[in-house]
C-alpha cells in the first residue's frame, strides 16, 4: 500500500495550550492570528505528485461550520470543520491549507449540525471517535467510521492501469455504563439477547413499527425505545 500523507500539519501540542474556558471561536479571519497566539507553527508534509488516490477519505464532500468540545471544558466554534477517516484526524481548514490537533485525547467530541461524535477513551479504540446515533441514558447506539486504501493495478497493455482508491466502511456498537462497549450486528435475535428482561415489549415494538434492521433510521428508532426501558 502507498503511504498516505495528504495534510498539512499544525505541530503544536495541544496539551501545551492555555485555554480560558469558554467558547473560542475560530473562522477564517482569525485563525492565523489564533495559531500565533498559541505559538503553533505550520509545516508542510510533501507527497509523491504522482501519486493519485481516488475518492476521499473525509467525512464530508465539502467543509462544515461544527463545534469542538475539548476535555478541560473549552468550546471550540469553527467554520471550516472536517474529519479524515483514514487518518483519524478532525481538520480546520484555512486559506486552501488543512491542520489538525495533534491529540485526540484532548477532544471530548465534536459536532456537524445534529451529527455528534464523542471519543470514549476505550483502549481498544484508541483515539477514536463514534457517532452518537441514539443517545439514551442506559443505552447508547453508536456507528464507527474506517477507511483503508484498496491499491490500483498496473496496466498490462491491454488493460489500463487503475489507481489506489479510498474505501469507508462502517461497524455499529452498543455502549451501556455497565458493560461498556460492544460491536452489534444488527439483527431482531441480538436486541433481544440484550433485552431479555423485556422481550415481549420488544417484539411487540419492533412487529409493530415494521423494523427493518438493515436501515439505520429503524436501528435509531428502536434504540431510542430500548432506552425509555430503563433497564440497563
Amino acid at each position: 500500500m502507498k503511504k498516505f500523507i495528504a495534510i498539512i500539519s499544525l505541530t503544536f501540542a495541544i496539551n501545551t495550550m492555555c485555554f480560558s474556558q469558554g467558547t473560542i471561536n475560530i473562522n477564517l479571519s482569525t485563525f492565523e492570528k489564533y495559531i500565533e497566539n498559541k505559538n503553533g507553527s505550520v509545516q508542510q508534509i510533501s507527497t509523491s505528485k504522482s501519486q493519485k488516490i481516488e475518492g476521499t477519505s473525509k467525512l464530508f464532500e465539502d467543509w462544515q461550520k461544527g463545534t469542538v468540545k475539548m476535555t478541560n471544558g473549552d468550546l471550540i466554534t469553527v467554520d471550516s470543520l472536517n474529519f479524515d477517516i483514514y487518518s483519524n484526524n478532525i481538520l480546520f481548514s484555512y486559506n486552501g491549507k488543512e491542520y489538525y490537533v495533534s491529540d485526540n485525547n484532548k477532544i471530548e467530541f465534536f459536532q456537524f449540525n445534529n451529527q455528534k461524535f464523542i471519543n470514549l477513551r476505550n483502549p481498544s479504540y484508541p483515539n477514536s471517535f463514534f457517532q452518537i446515533l441514539s443517545d439514551g441514558e442506559t443505552i447508547k447506539l453508536l456507528k464507527l467510521y474506517k477507511c483503508s486504501i484498496v491499491e490500483g493495478t498496473p496496466g498490462n497493455g491491454i488493460i489500463d492501469a487503475t489507481n489506489d482508491k479510498f474505501t469507508i466502511m462502517s461497524d455499529y456498537y452498543i455502549y451501556t455504563a455497565k458493560q461498556g462497549i460492544m460491536k452489534f450486528s444488527p439483527s431482531k435475535k441480538r436486541v433481544l439477547d440484550i433485552m431479555s428482561d423485556y422481550r415481549k415489549e420488544v417484539e411487540s415494538f419492533i412487529k409493530k413499527n415494521r423494523i427493518k434492521f438493515r436501515r439505520e433510521d429503524d436501528l435509531v428508532k428502536l434504540f431510542n425505545y430500548l432506552s425509555s426501558l430503563n433497564t440497563l
